[in-house]
């Protein structure tokens, strides 16, 4: 493995690692998003399972999840649709 160049080198913040048992003690690394962000060239289904997925929502609960949420903000019948063609409203 090899160092981050100096310009590239986290100047602010910290990093954690924890073990968990029973894996082997191999580490895992956490993800925290700075901003809220939707990926506009996704629809919102994609958006929703991305980010599911990186939250480690199991997939046997994540489509129910998905449409749940979708049907909640009325957003069920443009689930197809990429974000950039949704209103902002």
């Amino acid at each position: 493995m090899h160092a981050r160049p100096p310009e590239l080198r986290p100047r602010v913040g910290r990093r954690l690692r924890r073990r968990a048992a029973g894996d082997g003690g191999a580490p895992h690394i956490g993800l925290v998003f700075q901003d809220t962000t939707l990926d506009d060239y996704l629809t919102a289904e994609e958006n929703l399972r991305f980010h599911g997925e990186l939250y480690g929502v199991p997939s046997s609960t994540l489509a129910v999840r998905i449409e749940e949420m979708l049907k909640m903000v009325e957003l069920w019948d443009r689930r197809k649709h990429t974000v950039r063609t949704s209103s902002a409203a």
